[in-house]
């Protein structure tokens, strides 16, 4: 027997947001939703909708900031700071 046969191998772990195929976190959006009492009950499939419909709506107008962008010409330094607001 090989010494790494007997090792537990650890479980890989799966958040709600891989599952989901999203970028935005799943479970902070389930988080807000309770603490700020949205709704009487919450769900989680309720939480991937909403999480899905801001990463849609925030793509759409990153994508739309970008074409203006390029089209004045301007630093996209902004792109930066958007996303550092995000996931900090």
């Amino acid at each position: 027997m090989d010494q790494n046969e007997n090792k537990i191998q650890p479980k890989t772990i799966i958040t709600k947001s891989m599952r989901a195929k999203l970028t935005l976190p799943v479970a902070r959006v389930l988080m807000k939703l309770k603490k700020d009492k949205v709704s009487q009950r919450n769900s989680p499939k309720a939480a991937v909708y909403f999480t899905a419909v801001l990463e849609k709506i925030m793509k759409r107008v990153i994508d739309e900031s970008y074409i203006q962008t390029r089209n004045k010409k301007v630093s996209l330094h902004f792109y930066n700071s958007i996303f550092f607001f995000w996931y900090s």
